[in-house]
């Protein structure tokens, strides 16, 4: 299964199937986003951006 993740840094998104990986831009550790893969992929751009904030406030 996959899993969204978030980079607090650049906002880069991966969908990865491991439990934590670390941004290929920044360096850092990604932050899972709490929504499932199959539905964040049927978000538009707008609908998307609360994930991302999201995970730019998380310590």
């Amino acid at each position: 299964m996959l899993d969204v993740y978030i980079c607090p840094n650049c906002e880069l998104v991966r969908y990865v199937s491991k439990d934590k990986t670390h941004c290929f831009r920044c360096d850092v550790e990604m932050k899972h986003a709490d929504i499932p893969y199959a539905d964040y992929i049927k978000l538009n751009s707008e609908e998307r951006r609360p994930y991302i904030l999201q995970a730019k406030q998380e310590p």
